[in-house]
């Protein structure tokens, strides 16, 4: 009997816990799984050639969007998202986060609607229903912070509420950018900002920022090395380290430079800070040193692949969108692209010691509220990048037939700046 009293006491106990909290499991099926027939069947005939009218109720404000690019961009992003898990609150633990709606309006039938309470989906508002954290809203517009430029505001509260908090704010895209004459090179860029150069021909590497607000950047670097292929190098250039005098030589300089992944264009940047330690301590690497921009904690978003002239001898292509912490502190994003060049395999003790080289990387990078407002503006300034005629000519001299070479033709640049700026924007697009 008094086993059973004890059974009964856990059992009531546990009962009380899943009430008061968040019970949370995971499934991993589409969101549009969750809804019935009507919104599977609006979804199924969802044309991205005609999207249809959406409005987004926001903090208080319902927001009006007419780009087609932003209403198709919030329809791929909802369909993309993956339920990570599902949560039944009970008590006070329910979420008191304001409703953030997306409503679309097709032509003919009825608008079909999506609910999130904080960063939760949440299919059916009644008391008690189960609300669902998913994988893939840093790419839904509002939800990630980003509201589109265009969309017109109203201070509609569906609550009657005038005191619900509506702060947000989209500032205007103020860079102008100026033609910058480097003598070899030109280049555009916003007036007023700090125009850093470093290296030669396919070394050749340019950073500008804004010296107010260092948090706003772009860079682009034609030859970027030493990276490794494996920890396995790393630690064996350590052990011939600890035995050379010499503790500035190559085995000292290539125990520090990062392994990365010669398939993932991504873990350049997951390896950055590493690299650029590496480079600050064994400075005589490039010719006319210049500093790097700090990529802290990096959190991946997206990986785009590219195609672009170096495909035939690169190991990846890609362009790599990415969250991460600037040397500020300040939350940003990034869009970086690049090509990795593997060496020729040259193995000792059995390990493969040759390197990985990195060309033609670009990067532009914004405080994470402001990025999607200005990465344009960035990204033609980046590409503006042209050099003299007798540059050219005399890189073509100086430099071996390697696929870094054309890292200083302009035709070529222009070619690969073309593509990843194509894969961007059929990304962004699509």
């Amino acid at each position: 009997m008094r086993l059973i009293k004890k059974t009964a006491s856990l059992l009531m106990i546990c009962l009380l816990i899943v009430t008061l909290l968040p019970f949370t499991a995971c499934s991993g099926k589409s969101a549009f799984g969750l809804y019935g027939r009507d919104v599977r069947n609006w979804a199924k005939h969802y044309r991205l050639s005609d999207p249809d009218a959406l409005d987004v109720l926001y903090r208080g404000q319902i927001y009006h969007i007419d780009d087609p690019v932003y209403v198709n961009s919030a329809y791929i992003a909802l369909k993309n998202l993956e339920i990570a898990g599902t949560s039944y609150f009970g008590g006070g633990s329910v979420p008191t986060d304001p409703p953030t709606v997306f409503t679309f309006s097709p032509e003919r039938g009825n608008p079909v609607q999506f609910v999130f309470i904080g960063s939760y989906l949440v299919p059916d508002q009644s008391s008690g229903a189960p609300y669902y954290s998913c994988r893939g809203l840093e790419k839904l517009i509002f939800l990630n912070g980003f509201i589109p430029p265009s969309a017109e505001a109203s201070s509609v509260s569906p609550t009657g509420g005038a005191d619900m908090p509506s702060d947000i704010t989209v500032q205007a895209n103020s860079l102008q950018l100026v033609e910058y004459d480097g003598g070899y090179f030109s280049i555009k860029a916003p007036a007023g900002w700090s125009i850093e150069t470093m290296g030669a021909y396919s070394s050749f590497g340019i950073r500008c920022w804004d010296p107010d607000d260092p948090d706003y950047e772009f860079f682009y670097y034609g030859s970027l090395s030493p990276f490794l292929k494996s920890e396995a190098a790393k630690e064996w250039n350590r052990r011939q380290a600890a035995i050379v005098y010499n503790n500035m030589s190559y085995y000292h300089l290539f125990a520090d430079a990062p392994a990365i992944d010669q398939n993932d264009f991504a873990s350049v940047l997951l390896h950055w800070n590493e690299f650029t330690a590496c480079v600050n301590k064994y400075e005589g690497i490039y010719t006319n040193y210049c500093t790097f921009p700090a990529v802290n904690n990096p959190s991946i978003l997206d990986r785009i692949p590219v195609s672009t002239l170096f495909s035939r001898v690169s190991s990846d292509e890609a362009v790599v969108l990415t969250d991460f912490q600037s040397g500020t502190g300040t939350q940003c994003t990034g869009k970086f692209s690049g090509s990795l060049i593997p060496g020729y395999p040259q193995y000792t003790d059995g390990i493969d010691q040759s390197m990985v080289e990195v060309i033609c990387m670009t990067g532009v990078m914004a405080p994470k509220e402001d990025f999607f407002n200005v990465e344009g503006t960035l990204t033609e300034a980046v590409s503006s990048l042209r050099f003299s005629d007798a540059y050219v000519k005399e890189s073509q001299q100086a430099s071996e037939q390697s696929a870094a070479s054309a890292a200083a033709d302009n035709a070529a640049l222009q070619a690969v700046f073309d593509r990843c700026n194509q894969a961007w924007s059929d990304y962004i697009r699509n």
